[in-house]
């Protein structure tokens, strides 16, 4: 996911549209495997700037999908729906990580938010692989159906990860 975040920052340069929704996506899937890294690892370290600065760039990014999203909308670009999502999608998980940075989760819950960033990071991979292999249309359908797929098994498997360990 390094990587990509990696190669992706150049290829952005370029000026092409796509190639800025392409880094915006890359800096979502980056995001969400380094913060469910973190998560796991956090026990151990204490870099609370690193968790934070991931945050914030990740709210960047987001506060610019929304607002490319809502602007394609308005212009009559259905794509915009793609955009509209994955920035509110950001947008909550960035917060919500900047609010624990504080009180950081601990046991099953701890769990369930490295669990959910990762299979989050796994949905991006899928989303990649599907918009590049997939033809149909219209096209924003394929870029969110993994995410409107996975999404409640998900919360399903880190709610019942929070049950079990539950007294």
């Amino acid at each position: 996911m390094l990587g990509i975040c990696l190669t992706a920052l150049p290829l952005s340069f370029i000026g092409d549209q796509v190639l800025l929704l392409l880094l915006l996506v890359a800096i979502l899937s980056g995001y969400l495997a380094f913060a469910g890294w973190r998560e796991a690892v956090r026990p151990r370290s204490s870099y609370a700037w690193a968790d934070r600065t991931a945050s914030i760039i990740m709210i960047v990014a987001a506060a610019t999908m929304l607002a490319w999203g809502a602007l394609a909308l308005v212009r009559g670009k259905s794509g915009g729906i793609v955009l509209l999502l994955f920035g509110v999608i950001g947008m909550l998980l960035a917060v919500n990580d900047l609010r624990r940075i504080a009180h950081p989760a601990v046991g099953a819950d701890r769990i369930a938010v490295h669990m959910t960033r990762m299979m989050g990071a796994m949905i991006a991979v899928i989303t990649a692989f599907l918009v590049v292999n997939v033809r149909f249309s219209p096209s924003w359908v394929i870029w969110i159906a993994p995410t409107m797929v996975l999404t409640p098994l998900i919360a399903l498997w880190s709610k019942r990860v929070r049950a079990a360990a539950a007294p």
